[in-house]
């Protein structure tokens, strides 16, 4: 991977601004772009299996893509599965969603123009915001009137389907022995138990499960030799979202597995914004 943020010592523009008041992990950082806003604002959500890593993670190279695009970047810590289990991830995604869009004028940002952008957990996460933005589950806390509903999801080799990563890895012929089902794996300690023995809280986790043609836009990418959660995992969310005439554009990039600097590369920044301008114009997503 790339240098992150905290590597290459960026500072952001407002630190640990405090998003929810349930806990000491329920903060974020924001970096703000040269120039006049109200600016548009991506709220980055990091990986780490639900179990470890912060909004430092952030590639400084992507930050400094989307800032000179014109974007402020959001970068959220969530509530991990040694703190909370699910949902509380995904409460604290949309918890930041809405302080973002309550506090706009004060932080300078458009309020009618936040996305979301993650990776590996995070972009299961991501992928929830633009699915399930309307479901009791994940608006805990939040005042009924306010629309969570993100403008476009980035999602970069997200876990879908978390019962069917074990059968995914084996079928891909990836090495090792895949124990994801396993009482001790991250996907299983952030659930609460094992995973077969949980297949209605799996599905709960599942951005596929919400998808529908009101889905927001997505642009989602992976690789074609992810052995962490297996490369058709990604495929799950984009063939929902397809079956329910979502917009949606997918890349599997070749040779690449589970993350890697070829989805931070100059080429892939310029696909990320033009996807999210053709989002904010209300065009869908952008073609490959």
């Amino acid at each position: 991977m790339t240098p992150s943020v905290k590597q290459e010592g960026m500072q952001p523009t407002k630190a640990n601004i405090a998003y929810a008041r349930s806990s000491d992990t329920q903060n974020l950082d924001l970096y703000l772009p040269a120039g006049n806003g109200p600016f548009p604002v991506l709220v980055y959500i990091h990986g780490g299996g639900f179990k470890f890593g912060n909004k430092e993670m952030a590639s400084a190279n992507l930050v400094k893509g989307f800032l000179k695009g014109g974007y402020a970047v959001a970068s959220i810590n969530y509530r991990l599965s040694g703190e909370a289990q699910f949902p509380a991830a995904v409460q604290d995604a949309f918890q930041a969603i809405a302080y973002l869009k309550k506090n706009a004028k004060a932080l300078d940002l458009n309020q009618n123009q936040i996305g979301v952008y993650g990776e590996s957990a995070g972009a299961n996460i991501a992928a929830l915001t633009g699915t399930a933005y309307d479901q009791p589950l994940f608006k805990q806390g939040l005042a009924t009137s306010i629309d969570v509903k993100p403008f476009a999801v980035i999602a970069h080799y997200p876990p879908v389907d978390f019962l069917k990563i074990d059968i995914m890895l084996k079928e891909q012929g990836c090495p090792g022995t895949a124990t994801h089902d396993s009482a001790d794996s991250f996907e299983s300690r952030y659930m609460g138990g094992a995973l077969p023995s949980l297949p209605g809280k799996v599905a709960q986790a599942n951005p596929a499960t919400y998808a529908s043609s009101h889905a927001t836009p997505f642009f989602i990418q992976n690789g074609s030799h992810d052995c962490a959660v297996g490369s058709g995992q990604a495929k799950l969310l984009v063939k929902a979202l397809e079956q329910n005439s979502a917009s949606v554009s997918y890349e599997q990039i070749p040779g690449t597995q589970h993350g890697g600097p070829e989805f931070e590369t100059a080429g892939n920044l310029v696909k990320m914004l033009d996807f999210l301008r053709n989002a904010r114009d209300g065009e869908g997503a952008a073609p490959n």
